[in-house]
């Protein structure tokens, strides 16, 4: 199953810069050590974001879960990375009401 209305999928960028990229958020911290790890920071964030929807629109790993904020998706996959490894992601997103567009939520390394 595929994210629905992935091609309208939104990731917005300071949720990468205060959370994701941040080496001072209380739980993106630890994330932005995976990621820093990848070669994503704060001076490449656009390729971050890039990858993020790229893997939005064509993994076909995709779950919905229950959420009383609506409906919620995850989607795993690889991206590319700037050191050329690919990094297994988890990312989540969530259909707010129901409703397009799918909204970034988070990402995690994913270990199969």
């Amino acid at each position: 199953m595929k994210l629905p209305f992935a091609n309208q999928a939104v990731v917005e960028r300071h949720k990468l810069e205060l959370y994701l990229l941040s080496p001072t958020h209380p739980d993106g911290r630890h994330k932005q050590r995976a990621f820093a790890a990848a070669g994503f920071t704060l001076a490449n964030v656009q390729a971050l974001q890039s990858e993020i929807l790229k893997l939005a629109r064509e993994s076909e790993l995709c779950d919905e879960v229950p959420s009383p904020f609506g409906k919620k998706f995850v989607v795993k996959g690889e991206i590319a990375t700037p050191y050329g490894e690919p990094m297994r992601l988890c990312t989540v997103w969530m259909l707010r009401r129901g409703e397009p567009p799918p909204h970034f939520v988070t990402a995690y390394p994913w270990k199969r």
